[in-house]
């Protein structure tokens, strides 16, 4: 059984300054712009809780609960909430670890659930360009990972691993039908997240002198379908779009050779040269309009020479 927990005291303060003309006489603004110094505190208590059972000598079974906390803190924009409020979550799951067949095959499973309250959002205010972070409702991620390794012969690995995941927003945002406000409703899927996604990989490593080892590994990838992050309602009542993530899956190669101290690694990643847009922020940046992507970088092909002393 492992316990744990934390009290913690948070105290911030923030200022900011801003320089420019062009800025200055966008917004109508003097130059510089000087915000007055804005302060915020609070105190934060986490915990932890993992029993585990030991089933045989080779499995283990546990359970964990635990909670997590991100401080709050001060906006300095004006016209915009002074201080937002910590968020937090609470992290549930079950799992077992095992080995069977002489510890030739491992697996690694477990089932969770966190329930995030109070989500933090950086926003941007069009009056000003000034971003700001806004406290939201809440949000529930679930799911099923699994991990499997086998060595069927020596020098021989073949390792998998796959992930089934929903997060969602349980609470919608708040509605004012105003413009230029996040848009959020009850059920939708959270910024950034696939529902599924795998990865495989098959190791083989040889010696080729008594003093000279090689290897050589092929890694496939998949990403399931993603959405962006949640977006402004420019009209009031009108639902705006988000960006959309189509899956895509990424093929990687790998060959090594050491000898003593030496060692040459050989790489070529995206070796089909997939073409796949993928994010350019994350939940808490500010929302980017649903044309906005970034790609996967092309094929990639490099050797890197290293050695130990």
């Amino acid at each position: 059984m492992q316990l744990g927990a934390r009290d913690s005291r948070i105290d911030q303060s923030s200022s900011e300054a801003q320089f420019g003309a062009k800025y200055a006489a966008q917004y109508g603004l003097p130059n510089p712009v000087i915000y007055p110094s804005i302060s915020s505190n609070a105190n934060a208590f986490t915990y932890l809780l993992t029993p585990q059972w030991k089933i045989t000598p080779d499995w283990m079974a546990y359970a964990r609960l635990a909670s997590g906390y991100r401080p709050g803190g001060p906006n300095v924009a004006p016209g915009t909430p002074a201080q937002y409020e910590p968020d937090k979550t609470e992290n549930y799951e079950l799992g077992v670890k095992g080995n069977a067949l002489g510890n030739r095959i491992t697996v690694d499973g477990s089932a969770y659930y966190i329930d995030w309250k109070n989500i933090q959002l950086t926003l941007l205010d069009p009056q000003n360009d000034q971003g700001y972070t806004a406290n939201a409702s809440r949000a529930k991620s679930q799911g099923i990972e699994l991990s499997v390794s086998a060595t069927p012969v020596s020098g021989l690995t073949a390792s998998a691993w796959v992930d089934w995941n929903t997060a969602v927003l349980k609470q919608g945002f708040p509605y004012s039908n105003l413009p230029y406000e996040a848009y959020g409703a009850a059920g939708d899927r959270l910024p950034f997240g696939s529902r599924f996604s795998g990865n495989v990989t098959i190791t083989d490593e040889f010696a080729l002198t008594s003093r000279m080892t090689a290897s050589v590994a092929i890694v496939e990838s998949y990403v399931g379908n993603q959405l962006g992050g949640f977006q402004y309602t420019v009209t009031p009542g009108i639902v705006p779009a988000r960006q959309y993530y189509a899956p895509y899956a990424r093929t990687d190669l790998r060959a090594a050779v050491k000898f003593d101290t030496w060692s040459a690694n050989l790489f070529a990643n995206n070796v089909t040269n997939r073409f796949a847009s993928v994010p350019l922020g994350g939940l808490d940046g500010p929302p980017l309009p649903p044309n906005y992507y970034s790609v996967l970088q092309p094929r990639l092909v490099g050797i890197n020479l290293t050695k130990t002393f």
